[in-house]
C-alpha cells in the first residue's frame, strides 16, 4: 500500500501544468451559456409564433376576431452570464380576463350551457340553429339573435398548449445537440 501511495505522489509531483484547466473550463462554460441564452431567446419567440399560428390554422369556423391569439404573450426573464434564462407563454390571469374560453378551446369539454341544458339566445348568420349541423358541422359563427340554441355536444380540444410544448422540446433538443 505504501508503494502505491509513493507512486501516486511521485506521479503528481512530476506533472507540470501547461494551462490553467479550471480557467479554460470557466471560459468555455461562459461562452456556451451565452450561446444557450441566445438560443433560448430565439426558441421562446419561435414557440410563441408557433402557438399563435397553430391556433389560427386550426380554427373550426371562420370569422374569428383573433382575440385569443392576441392575448397570448411572451414573458421573458434573462440573467446574462448566469445560465438562468427562462420564459413563459401566456399569462393565465390575463387570459382568464381577456379570453376566458382559452381553457375550453385548448382542453375541450362542455360549456356551462351544455352541462345545464340551458338555452342560449342567438342565431347562426341570422338563422335559427339547424339540428343537422349540430356538433360542429356548420360553418357560421353563433352571434346575436332571438333563436334559442341548446348545446349538447362538447367542444373538441385544439391542444394548442400541448402542440407548442412538443415544438418547444424539439427546438431545445436541437439547441442542445449543436
Amino acid at each position: 500500500m505504501s508503494i502505491l501511495k509513493n507512486m501516486i505522489e511521485i506521479s503528481v509531483r512530476s506533472i507540470t501544468p501547461i494551462a490553467n484547466i479550471s480557467k479554460l473550463i470557466e471560459e468555455s462554460v461562459r461562452i456556451n451559456l451565452i450561446d444557450i441564452e441566445v438560443g433560448i431567446d430565439n426558441i421562446a419567440n419561435a414557440t410563441l409564433d408557433y402557438m399563435r399560428q397553430f391556433i389560427t390554422s386550426n380554427l373550426k369556423r371562420g370569422g374569428s376576431a383573433g382575440n385569443l391569439v392576441q392575448q397570448i404573450g411572451l414573458e421573458e426573464v434573462h440573467m446574462p452570464g448566469t445560465g438562468d434564462a427562462w420564459f413563459g407563454i401566456g399569462d393565465i390571469a390575463q387570459l382568464d380576463k381577456a379570453a376566458p374560453y382559452w381553457h375550453l378551446i385548448n382542453y375541450g369539454g362542455h360549456t356551462v350551457a351544455s352541462q345545464t341544458g340551458m338555452g342560449i339566445p342567438g342565431s347562426f348568420g341570422g338563422n335559427p340553429p339547424d339540428p343537422s349541423k349540430a356538433g360542429g358541422n356548420g360553418s357560421d359563427r353563433f352571434g346575436p339573435g332571438n333563436f334559442m340554441m341548446f348545446p349538447k355536444f362538447p367542444i373538441e380540444p385544439m391542444n394548442y398548449i400541448e402542440n407548442a410544448e412538443a415544438f418547444l422540446h424539439q427546438q431545445l433538443n436541437i439547441l442542445i445537440s449543436t
